[in-house]
């Protein structure tokens, strides 16, 4: 998930052109067939970015137990 209002204002790592760049650079070179990209109109802090990261951690937890389980159980 990519946090399209990027950081705080107040904080010194606050650079929004630099952020559109990385993000479109994200999108032009990622093989979106292999990795899961989803743009979210948030800031970094706020709690809507966090359950997204937290969703999608929890999927790729599922999802590896699920490739990597034992036939024999």
């Amino acid at each position: 998930a990519i946090n399209l209002q990027g950081g705080s204002p107040s904080h010194p790592w606050f650079w929004p052109d630099a952020d559109r760049a990385f993000f479109e650079a994200l999108k032009t070179n990622l093989d979106l067939s292999k990795v899961r990209y989803e743009e979210l109109p948030v800031h970094i802090n706020d709690p809507g970015f966090a359950e997204k990261a937290v969703e999608e951690l929890d999927k790729m937890i599922k999802e590896s137990n699920r490739k990597n389980k034992c036939p024999c159980q």
